[in-house]
């Protein structure tokens, strides 16, 4: 199964996982049209949208996906969202599974400064089991049996101390990030806290612009886990397999 990456960060994030046959897609913080060409314009074999929270970056086209797709997100995220249609995304509640073709989704909660955000478990025949994590400082659960990651590695605490220091970055922004996104080093202890044995592909998500270094990271979590692990990038293409052969 192919995972592309429309965008990955504070300018935009989208996410599609697809097959010949079928295909979700994940965030609605890229233009709908770059999303559909990833489709090939085949709108119809997406078995459902999904979005971790309500920020921009993330959910600012929800209304023209809803055009194309049907969209899912938390209770929370779907009353902080202003529309200016009729349409709605469907509410998931935490834990509580979904069926969408061969795909079935496992919605969490995570730590960020917005109303109900979610991470997502997928798991699909092709790819066993699939984590997905983003905009999130601390998760509370444990994962077994992983084959694939998703995971948000946002700032080294290095970086972002020495960019304070700097001034060019203003400690309020400092403290804000702590509280809201994940640190290289708690990237690495949360997937070492987990089962990731079987994991084929590790994908780093949402790299900050000035508080990380994608050679630096994807180096240090290789080191750390083991595993391939692939920057998202605006177009990078990843095979996601149930085993790494």
């Amino acid at each position: 199964m192919r995972l592309t990456v429309l965008n990955s960060g504070s300018k935009g994030n989208g996410y599609v996982l697809q097959n010949d046959t079928e295909a979700i897609v994940i965030e609605c913080g890229c233009s709908v049209s770059d999303c559909l060409q990833a489709l090939n314009f085949q709108s119809s074999k997406v078995k459902a949208c999904l979005i971790t929270h309500e920020h921009g970056d993330h959910a600012k086209y929800i209304e023209k996906y809803m055009e194309y797709f049907q969209v899912f997100c938390s209770h929370g995220t779907a009353q902080a969202i202003k529309y200016k249609g009729q349409r709605r995304p469907i509410e998931l509640k935490p834990l509580k599974g979904l069926h969408a073709g061969n795909f079935y989704i496992r919605p969490f909660s995570v730590e960020h400064d917005c109303s109900e955000p979610f991470g997502y478990l997928i798991e699909h025949p092709e790819i066993g089991k699939l984590l997905f994590a983003t905009d999130t400082y601390y998760i509370k659960y444990k994962f077994d049996e992983l084959t694939n990651v998703m995971i948000e590695c946002n700032y080294s605490l290095e970086i972002l101390n020495e960019n304070v220091k700097a001034g060019v970055i203003h400690p309020a922004v400092k403290d804000r990030t702590l509280q809201s996104h994940m640190s290289l080093e708690n990237c690495i202890k949360m997937l070492n806290a987990n089962d990731i044995s079987q994991v084929s592909q590790v994908v780093l998500l949402h790299l900050s612009g000035k508080n990380s270094s994608d050679l630096e990271f994807k180096e240090k979590v290789e080191l750390a886990t083991g595993k391939n692990v692939i920057v998202a990038k605006k177009g990078v293409n990843v095979i996601l397999n149930k085993t790494p052969f």
